[in-house]
């Protein structure tokens, strides 16, 4: 943050001007309308005067007048309109609302907005805002809120303190278990200093309450996953040993932390350096409320033939006294079992399932002896087999179905490489039901799979985390969101002009070792490679996707990467002698040791002939890019029903 509310402000008195340096001056000023709709409330604050410097939205969600959760968002300097819009989620499509700033309101809430800067003419903070509820029908109420009044306002009510928070739908019942905020590990195999992993939170709106941690092999991302285990172990035993394998010899002594967000923490502590046992307590010990974690490690199979055993307990995987990532898990069994005897649940489970995997998937239970049962399958021509005829993919998915489908809001759910002996087109499919369940659900999945991060989900509050070794040891970066926001902008719909610049093919960054060459266009990333080889320079695989977009994209695309723990990320800029080319640079060049700026001695990779001016083409969407023509939209139909029946097989 660039300036403190709580402490020196000075009220916005009743002139617009300032003077400085003999000159009457008009100072930076935003003036606030409202406009509510249909399940949804748009707030234009209109700008006038100098730029506005500083420019901030801080959105706090009220319990008895006090900000109790919110959300805060940097503009930095602005010298234009701003939009905000609030939705109800049960009522509106988040993809189809379009403004600076978005985000999710529930039925019978009662918030705060305020837009906060500062002017070059004097040195008071102004304010503009509105004070919203909403009924329970989904319909808005408001009032707008200016000058003096909005800063007595935004700190009366604590909004001022809003960072950047997890945005919720609704504050949680006296009843209910608070949302996980955090866990630090220390001393746990590769992790010999302290790593902390901060949870995203789920706000009603799909992605939400996805946590993505990503590396390479051996980083250290399924060490987190273990000490999720780890946790959910110490919820119903307070002596636990961490084996010498386990105990980063550095240290010598293990610490994992959750923390929820009303500050309670369950610990689990060695009890001395060098020694296997451990104790686990909450912090205060009245603060222990039962509440659902569910770890689904990465080897998900089951024996061919079993016995009569297993467990029917969402916790079956704690029946075992040590985390294993290579045994055989046949006390899974237990859960396919029930499942098979309550229909109830066997609708639930296969429809999941079928979502997964495309069609309907028929399996029971059936035995050769009481003592070899086995999982019984048949497929499409009506020839039966064992589960050793679904492959590991499909075994592996029979995990992941139930570790969501009984699963209730407000659990915690980990899943060690989910994406593991997937075909690509079920990967997606399961990234879609992840980001569903995320809605109201906090899930944290360790992948290196490019196909199980998606910008919607980020753009709704999903977190992204790189886990990665330095000197051998084992280190967590994790983004911050406002940055994650500003890289969500970049993807698919949200950038017509260049929707590959973070696409599936960018995304493989998030699984290097280290080592990043931003380059400004899809050309520069085509013929680079040409230009090396005939420089005799050696090729190099580090190539940032399809390009940057632009070189206005290259700042915040190497503010990412630093985030997330890279140190070595190399920036090609055409010398173009454009501003805008300049002021990357030049903000790129402040970002430390870790990035190199260089330039083409030339404005572009490759020659470009003229291209003379072309006619205006009508096209099938409107001129805003948004809506089909209306004298085209039967036909259009028409024709994709056709094409869509054909491709889909329907």
């Amino acid at each position: 943050m660039k300036m403190m509310l709580c402490h020196g402000w000075a009220p916005w008195g009743s002139s617009n001007r300032a003077r400085k340096g003999g000159h009457l001056l008009e100072i930076a000023k935003f003036s606030i309308s409202a406009n509510p709709g249909d399940g949804f409330i748009q707030l234009d604050f209109k700008h006038s005067g100098q730029v506005a410097r500083n420019v901030s939205l801080r959105l706090g969600i009220l319990d008895e007048s006090i900000a109790r959760a919110g959300d805060g968002f940097d503009f930095d300097d602005r010298d234009r309109d701003l939009s905000v819009v609030l939705y109800v989620s049960s009522k509106v499509d988040h993809s189809s609302v379009k403004a600076d700033y978005v985000a999710p309101i529930a039925p019978n809430q009662h918030v705060v907005v305020f837009v906060v800067w500062t002017s070059d003419s004097t040195e008071d903070v102004l304010a503009e805002g509105a004070e919203i509820a909403v009924s329970a029908d989904g319909g808005f109420m408001h009032r707008v809120v200016s000058g003096s009044r909005a800063l007595e306002m935004l700190l009366s009510t604590q909004t001022a303190r809003i960072e950047h928070l997890p945005r919720v739908p609704a504050l949680a019942s006296a009843d209910a278990v608070p949302p996980f905020g955090r866990l630090t590990v220390a001393g746990y195999r590769g992790f010999a200093g302290e790593a902390t992993l901060n949870f995203a939170v789920p706000n009603g709106e799909a992605g939400s309450g996805l946590t993505l941690v990503v590396g390479s092999n051996n980083s250290g991302k399924s060490s987190f996953i273990e000490a999720i285990q780890i946790i959910a172990r110490a919820r119903a035993q307070t002596e636990i040993d961490f084996p010498e394998p386990r105990r980063n010899a550095q240290r010598d002594s293990v610490s994992i932390e959750l923390v929820r967000s009303d500050g309670q923490k369950l610990e689990v502590r060695s009890l001395r350096p060098g020694g296997s046992q451990a104790s686990a307590a909450w912090v205060p010990s009245e603060g222990a409320r039962k509440f659902d974690i569910h770890v689904t490690p990465a080897r998900r199979s089951f024996s061919q033939y079993f016995g009569g055993f297993g467990s029917s307990d969402r916790d079956w995987g704690l029946m075992d006294q040590e985390y294993s990532r290579t045994q055989v898990r046949d006390a899974f069994v237990g859960r396919l079992r029930a499942v098979d005897r309550d229909n109830a649940r066997r609708e639930v489970f296969d429809s999941l399932l079928t979502e997964i995997v495309g069609q309907p998937l028929d399996w029971t239970f059936d035995e050769v002896t009481p003592q070899q049962q086995y999982v019984k399958v048949r497929d499409q021509a009506g020839a039966t087999h064992t589960s050793e005829g679904l492959g590991d993919g499909l075994v592996s998915l029979l995990f992941i179905v139930d570790a969501l489908y009984d699963s209730e809001p407000g659990a915690l759910i980990a899943i060690d490489e989910p994406e593991l002996s997937l075909h690509p087109l079920l990967v997606r499919r399961l990234r879609k039901v992840l980001s569903r369940f995320s809605a109201d659900r906090q899930i944290v999945i360790a992948t290196h799979s490019p196909l199980m991060i998606d910008w919607e989900d980020i753009a709704g509050g999903a977190s992204v985390a790189r886990v990665y070794k330095d000197a051998g040891r084992s280190v967590l970066a994790q983004a911050a969101s406002d940055t994650l926001r500003r890289i969500a902008s970049l993807a698919d719909h949200r950038n017509l002009t260049n929707p590959h610049t973070v696409g599936v093919v960018a995304r493989e960054v998030f699984f290097r070792e280290d080592g990043i060459l931003l380059v400004e266009g899809q050309d520069d990333a085509i013929y680079l490679p040409r230009v090396l080889a005939d420089l005799g320079l050696p090729e190099t695989e580090n190539i940032f996707g399809w390009g940057s977009g632009g070189a206005t994209n290259t700042p915040t695309l190497a503010k990412l990467f630093l985030e997330l723990g890279y140190r070595r990320v190399g920036v090609l800029l055409d010398d173009d002698g454009r501003p805008e080319t300049q002021k990357a640079a030049d903000e790129l060049a402040g970002m430390g040791p870790e990035v190199k700026v260089r330039r083409i001695p030339a404005p572009d990779i490759r020659f470009k002939k003229a291209v003379k001016p072309r006619d205006e083409v009508i096209g099938l969407l409107e001129r805003d890019g948004t809506r089909v023509r209306e004298e085209l939209r039967e036909d259009a139909t028409a024709a994709l029903q056709e094409l869509l029946a054909h491709v889909d097989g329907a």
